[in-house]
């Protein structure tokens, strides 16, 4: 396993913290669309972790500061039928179980090592857990539905299939 010293730069996703949103939506009390400055009033978390991709490289003790996916599942209020979340950029997703999404170390990162995410590292909003598969760190964040049924998330084919390209 080759130990990188910092996560690569990857894809460019440009965005602006002004106009950017969170479409929140789904088995909720209150759907809307989440500004940055929404996050930011939230309590904020961090978290550190080894943050290991399925190329066979690893970067260790990343530190992560944002605000847990709890607190902005608080801010929408559950349905009683909610059970599963699909959290996508865009067309990317992963779809948690609930109790997985209301971990204390399942967080929406805003910062990584104390600087606020760039387009090159998941900007503005990052979905990171604990112990989780690279791919499953949405980058980009901009959609959050929840579910009373899991469905297939596209982040695995699509992470699988770039890997298998190279």
């Amino acid at each position: 396993m080759e130990i990188k010293q910092d996560l690569p730069k990857f894809s460019k996703r440009d965005f602006d913290l002004k106009t950017w949103r969170l479409q929140a939506s789904g088995l909720v009390k209150e759907p809307r669309s989440l500004r940055y400055d929404d996050l930011l009033a939230l309590p904020k978390v961090s978290l550190a972790d080894d943050f290991t991709c399925l190329e066979g490289w690893v970067v260790k003790d990343v530190v992560w500061e944002g605000v847990k996916l709890s607190d902005v599942l608080g801010l929408l209020g559950l349905k009683p039928e909610g059970r599963f979340i699909r959290l996508a950029g865009d067309d990317f997703s992963v779809v948690l179980p609930l109790e997985r999404a209301l971990e204390e170390t399942t967080i929406l990162a805003l910062r990584k090592g104390g600087v606020l995410l760039d387009e090159y590292h998941g900007g503005p909003v990052r979905l990171v857990l604990r112990g989780h598969e690279c791919y499953e760190s949405v980058k980009g964040l901009n959609k959050l539905r929840v579910l009373e049924a899991s469905e297939e998330g596209t982040a695995a084919r699509i992470a699988l299939s770039r890997i298998a390209k190279r």
